[in-house]
């Protein structure tokens, strides 16, 4: 419902008002006193058109009113209140506007306005339009018939329309045909557009202004018409007859409360809205039953006396007794007459308390009354004349007076039973008999149960009293009931408990099943329940705080009528009420009493349209169009809502539009795909819900009546929550995507450490092999180099040697070769490139293949097309890739062929092609040519060895070096490889790389190894030679050592590092002379071992290794080893070493013999400061006991060695004794304090710890030539 007022417009949905302001120009628009129009087009858009000019329209999609056009600037001619009258035709979707002489025609959809060519220059105050598309524009005194052609207006003569008493409305009634015209002083007159009839309704409303005219929807032939100050009339247009409809009364507070109707509406329920000035608006129902309001009337004492009814009373006679606060009213059916007793006004009291809560009819025609007082009046009838009496006249002191009597009742048996504060009390009328029992609790209600037995209803709990053993007892209901308002016994001996908070029980008196229903389980509007009533189909009425209730028993459907159905007085009390026997309910409230017929029945089939509202996300309400906004239309209107991922938290509103119970309907919904299940019943309007996750959903939602959980409407509404782009169907087909080629890495990384591991085994087998291979190579050169060095040869038997020579050092880069083709395999080479004259580095290399191509009878022809050029090159890698092709040329290519070199170059590049004339590549095999260990079928046919290594070698250098290699190849005419090689490459290293020192080969001895180590160690030797441990596993070198090694010194041998330490232990050599890749325990290891000691840190190790890598010279000089020395290496260099090494040692030994050493210069060379160390040590424990007894002993204790390993090292590093080396410390701290002259010799003497001066004068020109005296003189 849309509502226009002077400060805008109200919405109303049954439950809560939303206004709407109205603005333009930025003002706030006041319409006071001029009330304009509210009127809706064909889509049902509310439009508000203002006499101001204003024309605004309702924006469902932003929830407000939009000002569309402002009539008053764009005619400029009008001022004031330029619009006369307007009309909305839905029909043709234009508004028709009139001045006080021009007319306007506004289109809806273009907001088009134009002004009409007419003929009418009056001032139109009212429009109605017929079904024939004519209009009718009613002027003060005349009516025009006009119709719309073409942006004019063209009148049609209609002469009985020409001449009225001020016309103040017009209506067109399409069932008719009628034309309804109000005027102010000749009232109301009717005319048929057809026949052109006027007619006059008589008695019509004459001198009364008509405000608005509606069609009637339950007699097609009816309109209603509400006046300004008559209320609203029926007018039927088939009989002329003019009847008043609604006219106010003031006497009765629940009928019509006003006359000036500004406006009504009939809804399609029936009900008619009307706008009453100035009370607002009032809604007419016929679907609620009529009820009779009875209340005091001030000044009247034909009335009720007071409002506040507490107990109502039909006697045997059928009239009514009221008890109220402020006396007891008796009223008469037959003459309406009221009786008032006991109240303020009579005097009639002997105290000043007139408040009553209880009546009873003890006999026909005497009436007991009780209140807050401890006795009782009586009334006699018959002469209206009271009585107070007390009816404990028993005397008893231990019985208490009663506060208040809350209920008298007269059971079955005639006995008259008052129910007070503290006491129960029975009385016989007949015989004046009174038994009285104390109570635990208030009494609130009395009734019979049975012939026998009473309800005794108090303030906490029900208890039964059996009259004939005068026992009282509590009932249980498994439950505590509170407090008893009323009991309602039915004849099926049900009992029906009204309680006080826990709403109403109901007890089988047969079964002893309970059955409690309360506001959480029904649709019982209340739990306090104040009476309970019988209807004549054994229902139940029920009276509540906040309205009457219908019970149907048989059903349990509860049906309630409260002050949104039209009960003005809800507000009931405990007790009040009386089932009459001329069929009717008498209920006492707070604002008097209310009667209706017994037969009455209240509705509940009710109309309902479920509204969605207030859609919020994120807690913030969005509006259709706004940026981010998922709503395209009103949320009412959409059937379909797709959220972003993080719009997962989102509410709305639900409202039934229901005028006739909208409190009484609660609301249930679930979201299908989040939780299936409904939620439980609930009058809050919001749904909310939070962090719903991606996916598809279905909110239903239902409207439920109370009453009997009647399904009023549901209505869905589908919600998608798109996910994230990370969580969308094609994410997940990149994460399988990704997921494959990550297991595809993982797979291809185990794979590959499974290789490297397996390639880590190979190197270590290439390694060994190497090795093994370099030891018999040194053994091979040896007796070439003792040839050419100690035989006279002729200078082809030099050049035959020296090529000898040259191919064993090329054999041994070929096992180097070996090693890198596996390191190949799992790093990428790095590219150290140096400046070489390509033709010159060419010639050079390919002379080395001369002697074995004229063995072979095979001519090597070299050949350039340029005489000088300089290029980067990595030379082993360019060694090996040559060497290898060269090799196979020559090895492939038969007696009497060629082989031809050849280079180029261009601007950036330079090129090599080897061509030979072999037996060449079979066509179908030559793809496989750079695979791994690939040989051609007609070169194993022939036998010709190889292993099919070095092309893939040569393969994979040459792309290192950023080269490319092609091939041609026809089989038995020769092959041609040609290279290509950048000038220079980013990818090259541009600093020259030197290999480690590979010194040459060894020479070699003839004999059994065995026998010449015996007589090696048997031949004599230099009296002071060093001696020298050789460790080597390899059994021929370790002899060719011991024979070259001994002529100029001792020498020993062990096989591997572990006999190496065991033999340390018994006797320690001078040098250690170790070859490092051993069995049991290898160089390495025990070189660690050995100088971690510091018993023998201080003997000097050379390594001896076939691994010429970097990485291994690296390690191996990490163990503190002295010199690591490559195989196969010189003789002569490898003694020169020894020499070095040994002369090094001597030198330390000097140096440290004279004490040129103290903890402020410790040497950087980690194998001398550890022998610093030592010493240093050694002299700070002899020096810390120098004036006391010190010797041997007492310093290997010190130093935690043993005698032996004591002499052992400091023999070794000072060439002294211990007890020398003891002795030298004293002598050379003596002479540091001769040299300071400030002692004697005596006192040195006894500083040094000598006891007599003399023997420290001896020893003291033992070590400096002079006795102590003259050292102090000369220095």
């Amino acid at each position: 419902m849309w509502f226009l007022t002077h400060e805008g417009i109200d919405r109303y949905n049954g439950k809560q008002y939303t206004h709407y302001s109205l603005t333009a120009n930025g003002k706030l628009l006041n319409f006071f006193p001029n009330l304009n129009t509210l009127q809706t087009d064909t889509a049902g858009v509310v439009w508000e058109i203002g006499k101001t000019g204003h024309l605004f329209r309702y924006n469902s999609l932003q929830d407000k009113f939009e000002l569309v056009c402002d009539f008053a600037s764009k005619d400029k001619s009008n001022s004031g209140l330029p619009l006369t009258a307007s009309f909305l035709d839905s029909k043709d979707n234009n508004i028709l506007l009139c001045t006080k002489n021009k007319q306007y025609l506004f289109d809806i959809d273009t907001h088009e306005l134009i002004q009409l060519e007419s003929p009418i220059k009056e001032e139109i105050t009212y429009i109605a339009k017929s079904t024939n598309n004519q209009y009718f524009l009613a002027s003060s005194h005349k009516i025009y018939c006009a119709k719309l052609n073409h942006g004019r207006l063209e009148t049609i003569k209609h002469p009985e329309l020409d001449n009225f008493h001020i016309v103040n409305y017009i209506y067109f009634h399409p069932e008719t045909q009628m034309l309804v015209i109000g005027t102010l002083l000749d009232g109301i007159y009717l005319y048929n557009i057809h026949s052109r009839q006027l007619i006059d309704v008589h008695n019509g409303l004459q001198d009364i202004n008509v405000n608005s005219i509606i069609a009637s929807k339950e007699n097609e032939n009816e309109v209603l018409i509400a006046t300004n100050g008559a209320g609203v009339y029926k007018l039927n247009l088939g009989t002329y007859e003019l009847t008043n409809f609604l006219n106010a009364d003031h006497n009765h507070s629940n009928k019509m409360n006003g006359n000036i109707i500004n406006d009504i509406y009939i809804d399609d329920d029936q009900k008619l809205w009307m706008a009453v000035y100035p009370i607002g608006i009032t809604v007419y129902s016929e679907k609620y039953p009529g009820y009779k309001w009875i209340q005091h009337s001030y000044d009247n004492p034909n009335s009720l006396i007071d409002n506040q009814v507490n107990y109502i009373l039909e006697d045997s006679e059928g009239d009514i007794w009221y008890a109220t606060n402020n006396g007891v009213c008796c009223y008469r059916p037959s003459t309406k007459q009221w009786t008032n007793l006991l109240s303020t006004y009579q005097h009639d009291t002997p105290n000043q308390n007139h408040v009553f809560i209880s009546i009873c009819e003890s006999r026909p025609g005497i009436i007991l009354v009780g209140g807050y007082m401890s006795g009782m009046y009586k009334i006699d009838k018959k002469n209206m004349t009271t009585q107070y009496f007390i009816p404990q006249t028993l005397n008893d002191d231990t019985i208490k007076p009663d506060k208040y009597i809350r209920c008298i009742y007269k059971d079955w048996d005639n006995l008259i039973w008052a129910g007070g504060y503290y006491n129960l009390k029975s009385y016989d009328m007949d015989t004046k008999e009174m038994h009285c029992y104390k109570m635990d609790f208030p009494i609130t209600y009395i009734t019979n149960k049975d012939a026998h037995n009473l309800w005794i209803g108090t303030i906490n709990g029900l208890y039964q009293f059996n009259k004939v053993n005068q026992e009282l007892k509590a009932v249980n209901l498994d439950s505590e009931l509170g407090c008893i308002n009323t009991i309602y016994q039915s004849k099926k001996n049900i009992t029906f408990i009204g309680t006080h908070g826990s709403g109403i029980w109901i007890y089988n008196n047969y079964t002893e099943k309970v059955t409690n229903y309360h506001v959480n389980n029904s649709a019982l509007i209340s739990n306090n329940i104040h009476c309970i009533l019988s209807t004549l189909e054994d229902d139940l009425i029920i009276s509540t705080e906040k309205g009457l209730t219908r019970f149907k028993t048989k059903e349990k459907i509860f049906s309630n009528w409260t002050k949104e159905q039209g009960l003005m007085s809800t507000s009931f009390n405990q007790a009040a009420g009386v089932h009459t026997r001329d069929k009717k309910f008498i209920f006492g409230c707070g604002d008097g009493a209310i009667e209706l017929a017994d037969t009455v029945t209240l509705p509940h089939q009710f109309k309902s349209k479920m509204v969605f509202d207030n859609f919020r996300l994120l807690y913030q309400k969005v509006m259709p169009g706004e940026k981010g906004s998922p709503l395209k239309k009103e949320i009412d209107d959409t059937r379909h809502i797709i959220l972003n991922y993080d719009q997962n938290i989102f509410s709305l509103d639900v409202s039934s539009i229901n005028y006739d119970n909208p409190s009484n309907i609660v609301y249930s919904w679930k979201l299908e795909g989040f939780y299936d299940e409904w939620t439980s019943l609930t009058n809050n309007n919001r749904i909310r819900y939070t962090n719903i996750g991606p996916g598809k959903y279905k909110l239903r939602v239902r409207a439920i009546l109370m009453d009997d959980h009647h399904l009023l409407e549901e209505r869905s509404l589908f919600i998608t929550v798109t996910p994230p782009w990370w969580a969308t169907f094609w994410a997940g087909i990149l994460y399988l995507i990704i997921f494959i080629l990550v297991g595809v890495i993982v797979l291809r990384y185990l794979w590959l450490r499974k290789d490297r591991n397996n390639s880590k085994e190979k190197i270590r087998f290439f390694i060994n092999t190497a090795h093994d291979i370099r030891t018999p190579l040194t053994l091979i050169k040896a007796p070439l180099g003792e040839i050419l060095k100690n035989e006279n040869l002729s200078e082809q038997g030099r050049i035959n040697i020296n090529l000898a020579i040259q191919n064993t050092d090329n054999l041994s880069e070929l096992a180097s070769n070996l090693i890198n083709f596996e390191k190949e395999e799992l790093y990428t080479s790095t590219v150290y490139v140096s400046r070489y004259e390509l033709n010159n580095y060419i010639k050079n290399y390919l002379e080395q293949f001369n002697l074995y191509a004229r063995k072979r009878q095979i001519n090597i022809i070299f050949e350039t097309n340029f005489e000088s050029q300089e290029v980067w090159l990595d030379r082993n890698k360019m060694d090996s890739i040559i060497r290898n092709l060269m090799t196979n040329a020559l090895k492939y290519t038969c007696q009497g062929g060629n082989v031809t070199v050849q280079t180029q170059k261009n601007k950036s590049h330079w090129f090599i092609t080897i061509t030979d004339t072999g037996i060449g590549i079979p066509a179908n095999e030559q793809k496989k040519m750079f695979k791994s260990l690939f040989r051609g079928n007609n070169a194993i046919n022939l036998q010709i060895t190889g292993s099919g290594i070095g092309m893939l070698l040569t393969y994979k250098l040459i792309k290192s070096h950023a080269g490319k290699i092609s091939m041609s190849s026809i089989e038995n005419v020769g092959t041609t490889f040609k290279l290509a090689f950048p000038i220079k490459s980013r990818k090259y290293n541009y600093r020259i790389f030197k290999k480690a020192d590979v010194i040459d080969p060894l020479p070699v001895i003839e004999g059994n190894p065995e026998e010449l180590v015996k007589e090696i160690k048997n031949k004599p030797v230099k009296t002071h030679a060093a001696s020298i441990l050789i460790v080597e596993d390899n059994m021929e070198l370790r002899t060719f050592l011991l024979h070259t090694l001994s002529e100029d010194y001792h020498v020993s041998d062990v096989g591997n590092g572990q006999e190496a330490l065991d033999f340390i232990k018994e006797r320690q050599p001078d040098l250690i002379l170790s070859d490092v890749m051993m069995p049991i325990m290898n160089g390495n290891k025990m070189c660690n071992i050995l100088k971690s000691n510091i018993e023998t840190s201080h003997i000097p190790i050379i390594l001896l290794t076939a691994l010429n890598d970097k990485e291994s010279i690296i390690k191996g000089l990490q163990t503190k080893a002295d010199k690591y020395i490559v195989k196969p290496f010189d003789m002569e260099v490898l003694k020169a070493n020894i020499t070095n090494v040994l002369a090094n040692r001597e030198i330390m030994k000097k140096r440290f013999s004279q004490f040129k050493f103290n903890a402020d210069e410790v040497s950087d060379d980690p194998t001398v400061s550890l022998e610093q160390e030592f010493l240093l040590k050694a002299t700070d424990i002899i020096k810390s006991s120098i004036n006391k007894e010190m010797n041997v002993e007492n310093l290997c204790d010190a130093m935690n060695m043993s005698r032996s390993s004591l002499y052992n090292k400091i023999k070794a590093l000072t060439n002294d004794s211990p007890s020398d080396f003891i002795r030298k410390v004293r002598m050379n701290e003596a002479s540091i304090l001769l040299k300071s002259k400030r002692y004697t010799v005596s006192e040195v003497s006894d500083m040094m710890g000598f006891s007599d001066p003399k023997y420290f004068t001896d020893t003291f020109k033992k070590y400096y030539g002079v006795p102590p005296s003259t050292y102090m003189k000369q220095n």
